[in-house]
């Protein structure tokens, strides 16, 4: 906007629209970087949890199931030794 604005001011001089022109080229540049950046860290945010909800999470929940029941069957074991005895 400030370089249309430069651009279309007769009043400015060659070497003022120059800096006007590569103060915005710079910026543009820094708000690309800045896009791209931000568009690789929500892909990889989003492969993470993917990768959690989808894999992870499912492994960790079996694995606690098994060791309930290993608990139920313990607990089951003692119970009737009690009983026995």
């Amino acid at each position: 906007e400030g370089y249309d604005k430069a651009h279309e001011d007769l009043d400015l001089s060659r070497a003022q629209l120059e800096k006007s022109r590569d103060l915005m080229t710079s910026k543009s540049k820094v708000c690309d970087d800045a896009h791209a950046t931000y568009s690789s860290q929500v892909s990889m945010y989003n492969d993470t949890q993917r990768l959690f909800y989808e894999e992870q999470l499912p492994s960790i929940l079996s694995n606690l199931q098994q060791l309930d029941g290993k608990r139920s069957n313990e607990l089951k074991n003692i119970y009737f030794n009690f009983i026995q005895s």
